[in-house]
């Protein structure tokens, strides 16, 4: 396999190349390290995000809004995570530091540019929660058009050929944002972006960025209230 496909298969099926080899040895580590962690609140992951201050004033103003005690507890939104398309060494240690918070039910929820949100919520079977078991069907219509959705029939078939890297050589996502268009259509993320109090700490780089719920939040009551309280449907 050449380098240009070598990145390719790794871009296309880090989670599923990276999570059945290392997946047991992280959870070992887990139980022996993770488990007297400090406990904290409420924690978010930012993928690529810049945050604009030495202390986000979203965390902050978010944990007042959901009554937090910092003296209590902690909140945690995380913007050190840089992750690129090609396969090195530095963008393997930051995807298995992601996957072990998510094993241990440290994270909530992550923010990621669109092609990272594809990339996770179709080549990781489940990580993400169907946002219909998160807010009502009134709440989803308020945030049309900024839902994005994946087609669970698409997935489905990344997952047949996973071991085919030529299958992704030319792969092309399902319009996330034409639900009519797919098969099986499942609201995934919801976009912040253009959210007020969300540019006020981080900066994107000026792409549209995703929050997407994990399937295993300790908090996703949070995480719900926090997306309400970014589009100001609190």
């Amino acid at each position: 396999m050449n380098r240009k496909k070598l990145e390719n298969f790794w871009y296309y099926n880090k989670w599923l190349v990276i999570g059945g080899a290392a997946l047991l040895v992280l959870l070992l580590h887990l139980i022996l390290s993770v488990a007297g962690a400090e406990k904290e609140a409420f924690s978010g992951i930012l993928l690529n995000c810049a945050q604009r201050e030495e202390k986000s004033a979203l965390a902050a103003d978010f944990s007042g809004y959901a009554g937090i005690d910092p003296d209590q507890s902690v909140v945690n939104f995380d913007s050190s995570i840089q992750l690129t398309r090609e396969g090195t060494e530095q963008n393997i240690q930051a995807f298995q530091a992601i996957l072990a918070r998510v094993a241990a039910e440290q994270v909530d929820f992550i923010v990621a540019n669109q092609e990272n949100f594809c990339l996770y919520s179709y080549n990781s079977s489940g990580i993400f929660c169907d946002l219909r078991d998160c807010f009502s069907e009134e709440v989803l219509q308020l945030l049309e058009g900024h839902i994005f959705y994946i087609d669970r029939a698409f997935e489905t078939l990344i997952l047949e050929n996973a071991d085919n890297a030529d299958f992704f050589e030319n792969l092309e996502f399902p319009d996330a944002f034409h639900p009519e268009n797919m098969e099986e259509p499942v609201p995934m993320g919801i976009g912040i972006g253009s959210c007020e109090a969300f540019l006020d700490s981080y900066s994107s780089g000026g792409e549209a960025v995703y929050l997407g719920i994990l399937s295993n939040a300790p908090h996703s009551d949070l995480a719900a209230q926090l997306v309400l309280y970014l589009h100001g449907l609190d």
